[in-house]
């Protein structure tokens, strides 16, 4: 069986891209217990705790080094639902590309 997509059979993307794709479907199995959401999609003025990234090696060095590690509470400050997201993370701020916010994921504080 051949999962379709817009541009035909799933099997004539590239064997890069299928890889993204099913290591973000096995990241999401594995958190779908939590209510997991990208960071993009959040609200400004909301708290939210880090969960992990679905970027690269790259993403994942230079986010580490923003202070993004498992369990890292971030609040929101501005979202407008297109270009940079502002956020807060222990006392600093800083402003994310909405690509980079697409692939970080968080979950909710309980309040």
């Amino acid at each position: 069986m051949k999962i379709l997509s817009r541009s035909g059979p799933i099997s004539k993307i590239p064997t890069i891209n299928k890889h993204l794709i099913y290591s973000w479907c096995e990241r999401m199995a594995e958190l779908s217990s939590e209510e997991v959401k990208l960071l993009s999609l959040i609200k400004p003025g909301k708290n939210v705790r880090f969960v992990s990234i679905t970027g690269g090696a790259f993403l994942q060095s230079r986010l580490m080094s923003m202070g993004f590690l498992q369990g890292t509470m971030i609040e929101v400050v501005k979202n407008s639902g297109r270009g940079p997201v502002i956020i807060s993370v222990k006392g600093s701020r800083l402003v994310l590309g909405r690509g980079m916010a697409q692939k970080i994921l968080v979950t909710w504080i309980e309040p």
